[in-house]
């Protein structure tokens, strides 16, 4: 119950003067974390400083309510996180009906999923059905054992992929929503985090 520790540095703004920052530094043990009932600590960030592009490709695109979407040409998947000039994750988005018509294709697939892995450091592929639908007994293509064979065959060759099943479009849409956000906020988390350290050494002694 000792064994886990961590740091939390934290930025905030100083109420009286706009602009100007100071930050918190908390020790937590797992003990303690446990014994105080802390809540789940989940980054947010308030200003949407980024872009989601949509594959000029994509029909029906989803719907991002009050955040800037641009149509673009992706060299692969069908929505992207952009920040700046940097693409932060990418997302394919596939119908039942799709998945379907891919398995004729399946090496083409395979290929598109390839440069998916290769070019992005965060990547899924999000289903607008659940697991047991497409492997359902009632699909007029294929048996179920065998589309289960072809899921579970890309989920093994291709692990740093995340594979998500959804009931529908809805929920699909709703979880790129957040998960873009989140992405997001991660990030700008981590490098203010690593910024104020570097600026709090260049003021040591000697550095």
């Amino acid at each position: 119950m000792r064994k886990r520790c961590w740091f939390v540095f934290i930025k905030k703004e100083y109420k009286q003067q706009p602009g100007t920052f100071y930050h918190q530094i908390f020790w937590i043990t797992q003990s303690s974390s446990i014994a105080q009932k802390r809540g789940p600590y989940i980054p947010v960030k308030n200003k949407t400083e980024y872009t989601i592009l949509i594959d000029n490709r994509e029909r029906y695109a989803y719907n991002f309510g009050q955040i800037k979407t641009e149509k673009a040409t992706l060299p692969s998947g069908d929505y992207a996180l952009r920040a700046g000039d940097q693409i932060l994750a990418v997302v394919e988005r596939k119908t039942k009906d799709n998945f379907l018509h891919d398995i004729a294709h399946l090496d083409v697939l395979r290929v598109k999923l390839e440069e998916l892995d290769k070019l992005y450091p965060r990547k899924a592929m999000i289903f607008e059905a659940s697991y047991a639908d497409l492997i359902s007994p009632k699909n007029k293509f294929y048996p179920g054992a065998f589309i289960a064979k072809v899921l579970t065959d890309l989920f093994a060759q291709f692990p740093n992929i995340q594979f998500i099943f959804f009931k529908g479009r809805k929920s699909a849409n709703h979880w790129l929503f957040y998960y873009f956000q989140q992405v997001y906020a991660r990030i700008t988390y981590a490098t203010n985090s690593i910024n104020s350290k570097n600026q709090k050494n260049r003021h040591k002694p000697g550095l």
